[in-house]
């Protein structure tokens, strides 16, 4: 290849590159996306996804292991599977009378949580923004949601499309750090 064409194809990528960034630009400015991923208006927030909620935690709280010592309205796992630094916690969880029941969960930074989610009286969703997770169970039945706590604080599960028209059914989870 001659230096001519050299140059002249390198040119020709550069403006190339800058056109396709320029037109990037425009297209991301006319979503009228935010420019980050924090909540700015919350002294408590942390980097979340858009829509998020993810909040501080000043401590850790005890991660629950059997029923003797959890508190009222604190989910206990039906099982923990550890293997090594791995650990999967199972919990059930019930949409009823207009609420989860239980309603905070409760586990450590790295751990797989699995949820079991029975819609007693009326159709029910589990919408967890930060973690992408979402299930809809339909009344009677029971539907299965598993993620990774990957990072710690203080997240809103609720639901999101099947109960509309009611009041906002919501729940807590917590993460705490390692």
């Amino acid at each position: 290849m001659n230096p001519s064409t050299k140059r002249d194809l390198i040119i020709g990528l550069c403006v190339v590159a800058l056109a396709a960034g320029y037109f990037g630009w425009r297209y991301y400015k006319s979503q009228n996306l935010p420019l980050d991923k924090f909540r700015p208006w919350s002294a408590d927030a942390l980097p979340s996804v858009q829509g998020g909620t993810r909040e501080k935690l000043s401590i850790n709280i005890k991660t629950p292991e059997d029923a003797t010592s959890t508190p009222a309205g604190v989910a206990v796992p039906a099982s923990v599977d550890k293997q090594g630094s791995y650990v999967v916690r199972v919990f059930e969880i019930q949409g009823n009378n207009n609420k989860y029941v239980p309603s905070t969960i409760i586990v450590n930074e790295g751990d797989t949580v699995d949820i079991r989610l029975k819609a007693v009286d009326n159709a029910y969703d589990f919408f967890l923004p930060d973690f992408g997770s979402y299930k809809r169970v339909s009344k009677g039945e029971m539907g299965r949601l598993q993620f990774d706590a990957v990072s710690y604080g203080k997240y809103e599960f609720f639901c999101r499309d099947s109960c509309a028209g009611r009041d906002k059914i919501a729940g807590t989870l917590v993460v705490n750090k390692r």
